[in-house]
């Protein structure tokens, strides 16, 4: 089965076009965030779905500090994970950039149980006139549910969704080493 038939109905794809990247992903910023596309289209062909890193490189001019990554795809030096790239329950080129949603969509979530938001929970108990613990236990319902929410559209276990986040926070963590 190629990459390109598996999850067809998924419609998230890395903008090799215009480039544009978020602000941020999670906790993470900077550089890696600003090179996401870059980034998920090596991702893409390390799990054999060559045509992101093909119209990036068409496209836009290649960050200096992959260029060694680049190279290397070149020469042949790196090669591609077909037997990771066959089993993957998502297309490759869609992987990150749905990790990167959830990752996103999960720090907005995390940062009001961790009381970041504003306002925090303890000002919506006294907005709300119930107890702290309360709105703790419903922010952590509401977790709990968006991770259901994304098993069911993904058609990946929890397990799946954890190791898909772990990988994308590896490489946003240790870019440009990707």
């Amino acid at each position: 089965m190629s990459n390109q038939s598996k999850n067809d109905d998924i419609d998230i794809y890395i903008d090799t076009i215009h480039n544009q990247s978020p602000l941020t992903i999670g906790d993470f910023g900077g550089d890696a965030v600003s090179n996401f596309n870059w980034i998920a289209a090596i991702d893409s062909w390390d799990y054999s779905d060559p045509t992101p890193l093909s119209e990036m490189v068409s496209n836009h001019i290649i960050p200096k500090e992959l260029r060694p990554i680049i190279s290397k795809i070149i020469s042949g030096e790196r090669k591609q994970n077909k037997i990771g790239g066959n089993k993957l329950k998502l297309p490759a080129k869609s992987r990150l950039v749905i990790a990167s949603l959830i990752l996103e969509l999960r720090h907005v979530a995390e940062s009001g149980l961790n009381g970041n938001l504003i306002p925090n929970y303890n000002e919506v108990a006294e907005i709300q006139c119930v107890e702290v613990i309360d709105v703790i236990k419903k922010y952590r319902k509401y977790l709990q549910e968006y991770d259901q929410d994304i098993m069911e559209i993904t058609g990946l276990s929890k397990k799946s969704v954890q190791n898909l986040l772990d990988d994308l926070k590896r490489k946003l963590k240790n870019y440009p080493d990707i």
